[in-house]
């Protein structure tokens, strides 16, 4: 006697590009759905910064992208793929150069670059009547350091065309400044893993920052967060993550947020998927810093959900395998259960990691909800210079912002105390 054959899985299959950071959270929502998902790497080696992140059991297949694009497609075949996502950074321009390829609905390839090349998205969004920072491009040092002398208004910005988390950033308040900062980028590998070879030189924008996270369908943009960032000026370096505050959606400063930051998109001809904009509010109004086409990275979902009830990688696997829900969220801003706050971790000390005894005391807090990407036993701890040298990130949740404030302002004593990390004897100080 033989047994049934088995039927095949008919449930949809999703490709998600890279899912690292936050977009480790796609495969699971897709789950949740009832579909699958293929993953692709646009490179054949995970990038050291997201390493950890990555989820292959997650996965019903894996591919690498080896460069060639033909041969990525006719792996993906078979799968019978409906959408494709990237998941971090990335993978940005490979998921629209595969949606394209499969005839599947994306953003477009013509301007696949600019949604990478912060000079190009600068061009872009310009050209479109949008406030933007004034910029400079160039390869040459001399040439940033003219530009910089030639607008007389400091500090400037030199920082990577195409990287991202604050990766070489660096807030130059002269002209020896900009030298040194150019000279140490230029011609170098950045966080994801592209050469620098030529530099963006930006004016400062001076103002409150913010950043909106958004869902777009069909040209349609959800607004899913409202953020309020506090950042720390570094020596040598530039602002560093110190600390993000989800904001109520209703208020004057966030309906004119919103509504640049939808035309924004639509500059940038993002009409599916997620967006993660970075934007300062100036005396004349809002002035882009920067669009992702991608989640924002480093979320800690749970914690999100605890005020918000969704996050927005759940929106933008809601917007593939639900449109018609997603759609009738439009006219329903999102409420707030809870105030949350979002906590990088700021090293001042340096040395190897031999535990973490005093985070028992951050997670004994009366908001503690949750951490990610903490670093832990073996990792050398140094000072914070940017996104990727924070030691891990703490989410506080609450409905009383002053035990919010209480408890972020223990965090910070314990960091400047050495008191979080234990550090093996004679590696440093802590």
């Amino acid at each position: 006697m033989t047994g049934r054959p088995s039927r095949p899985d008919v449930r949809p299959v999703a490709v998600v590009v890279d899912a690292y950071s936050t977009g480790a959270a796609l495969a699971p929502a897709f789950a949740a759905a009832g579909w699958r998902t293929v993953h692709v790497s646009s490179s054949p080696v995970v990038p050291d910064p997201y390493r950890a992140s990555f989820r292959p059991g997650d996965f019903i297949g894996l591919i690498a992208h080896d460069g060639d694009l033909r041969r990525t497609l006719n792996a993906l075949l078979p799968h019978a793929p409906v959408v494709v996502l990237p998941g971090a950074e990335c993978g940005v321009e490979l998921a629209d150069q595969l949606a394209a390829g499969l005839g599947l609905p994306g953003n477009g390839t013509g301007l696949s670059r600019a949604r990478r090349d912060k000079f190009l998205m600068g061009q872009v969004v310009a050209a479109a009547g949008l406030a933007a920072a004034p910029q400079h491009v160039t390869d040459n040092p001399a040439d940033a350091v003219a530009w910089a002398v030639a607008r007389g208004d400091w500090p400037v910005v030199v920082k990577p065309l195409d990287s991202a988390g604050t990766d070489g950033v660096t807030f130059c308040h002269d002209a020896a400044a900009v030298d040194r900062a150019f000279r140490a980028l230029h011609g170098r590998p950045n966080r994801l893993g592209s050469v620098n070879d030529r530099l963006l030189v930006q004016g400062f924008l001076r103002g409150r920052q913010y950043f909106v996270n958004t869902v777009s369908l069909s040209g349609r943009h959800l607004i899913a967060e409202i953020w309020a960032e506090s950042k720390r000026e570094v020596a040598d370096a530039a602002f560093i993550n110190d600390l993000e505050m989800l904001m109520p959606r209703a208020g004057a400063v966030q309906d004119a947020l919103a509504a640049y930051t939808s035309a924004v998109l639509d500059a940038l001809g993002i009409a599916w998927g997620p967006a993660h904009t970075e934007l300062m509010l100036t005396a004349e109004g809002p002035v882009l810093i920067e669009t992702a086409a991608r989640l924002m990275g480093t979320v800690e979902q749970q914690a999100v959900r605890r005020s918000l009830g969704v996050t927005q990688a759940d929106l933008a696997v809601q917007a593939v395998t639900d449109p018609a829900g997603f759609l009738a969220r439009l006219d329903q801003p999102y409420r707030m259960a809870a105030e949350i706050w979002c906590v990088a971790l700021i090293s001042e000390h340096e040395g190897i990691i031999t535990g973490r005894s005093g985070f028992a005391r951050i997670e004994g807090l009366a908001s503690y909800a949750s951490s990610i990407a903490v670093a832990g036993p073996g990792v050398r701890l140094r000072p914070t210079i940017d996104y990727f040298s924070s030691p891990g990130v703490v989410y506080l949740v609450h409905e009383d912002a002053a035990v919010l404030a209480a408890d972020y302002a223990r965090i910070r004593a314990w960091e400047r105390e050495g008191a979080i990390f234990d550090l093996a004897p004679g590696s440093g100080r802590g």
